[in-house]
């Protein structure tokens, strides 16, 4: 079952009207005022407008009467009656005079519309999230993410086959990846910007055309969840020194790895799940930790054996120390 958009809405950032003097002009008003609701925290939309064949929410906090956000909500009903294939979210949209940013894609904007081949999002420098399901199951090939990016959502470009490139050039403000959020994609390669903190489970599982995943050494990263990059092609990666923790199954099946290197931090213990690097090639592991603990799939017992590197000798140059694997994670679903 799909999350609601009511539960999604309600995640928007503070409201804040910017003038800008090439903002996009709107297109008819679609919609009366109506009510969203999720928990303790309530929005309402006082109008939806319509831009080169993209719907807008304009939302605002109930008890407020100041609405100075948009939302995108999707293709217009004649754009996807037309099977529209191009779009261009901008930063602004100019309504009734006045000039509001455009901070969000909203939940499941563009789901399941194989024929949706360009989103581009590139100058949309006001956007700060990408919810849920946003582009799951798009026909999209590649895709900049804008400098202001603070989130992407669970699901948001899963299933696109034809996602080949994504872009991360421009972001300054990436902090997550969420959960399953390019599953099953046909991404080819990625660069983690330096102000990642944390990668979701199922973030790129059986992403079966990535072969490269570069990890910025001196960023902020420091949990890799559960089945992060299991079933991938990657060949080699460098965990940096900043990471604490590694999911269970984090790289399972990963079937051409063959090269692992732990970057050093002898103040950092590093913590890895059970069967994290099962199912890849016979690893050659450059471990500059000084401590790690592995878990297992046997509880708490702490071990160093094939339970987190297969049939390898990998193990030997990892220095297991006493304590209990932890499971940081709960709080990397979304």
């Amino acid at each position: 079952m799909r999350k609601s958009f009511k539960a999604i809405i309600c995640a928007v950032s503070a409201l804040v009207i910017c003038a800008a003097p090439n903002a996009a002009n709107y297109a008819g008003i679609a919609s009366p005022t109506t009510t969203i609701t999720a928990e303790a925290v309530s929005y309402v939309t006082s109008a939806e407008v319509e831009y080169d064949g993209i719907r807008y929410g304009l939302i605002g906090k109930i008890g407020d009467t100041t609405y100075s956000e948009f939302v995108a909500l999707g293709p217009s009903e004649s754009s996807t009656v037309f099977k529209k294939s191009s779009y261009t979210i901008p930063a602004t949209v100019n309504y009734k005079g006045k000039v509001y940013k455009v901070t969000t894609i909203g939940e499941d904007a563009f789901f399941a519309m194989p024929y949706v081949k360009s989103v581009n999002i590139s100058n949309a420098d006001n956007l700060q999230s990408i919810h849920y399901g946003a582009f799951e199951g798009s026909g999209i090939s590649s895709i900049t993410l804008p400098k202001n990016l603070a989130s992407i959502d669970g699901n948001a470009f899963a299933d696109c086959k034809s996602l080949r490139n994504v872009s991360t050039q421009k972001c300054e403000k990436l902090t997550s990846i969420g959960a399953n959020s390019f599953m099953r994609s046909g991404i080819t390669r990625i660069s983690i910007p330096n102000t990642v903190y944390s990668i979701a489970q199922n973030a790129f599982l059986n992403c079966s055309s990535l072969q490269s995943v570069t990890f910025s050494k001196n960023g902020r990263l420091k949990y890799i969840c559960h089945n992060a990059f299991s079933g991938t092609a990657l060949q080699e990666v460098t965990i940096p020194k900043t990471v604490t923790d590694i999911g269970w199954e984090a790289f399972k099946d990963c079937k051409y790895l063959y090269d692992v290197t732990f970057a050093g931090n002898n103040d950092v213990t590093l913590y890895i799940g059970s069967r994290a690097f099962i199912g890849t090639k016979p690893l050659k592991v450059i471990n500059n930790r000084k401590n790690a603990v592995l878990g297992t799939n046997l509880g708490n017992k702490i071990v160093y054996n094939k339970y987190v590197f297969g049939k390898t000798d990998a193990t030997n140059k990892i220095r297991a120390i006493a304590g209990n694997y932890r499971d940081p994670f709960k709080e990397f679903v979304k």
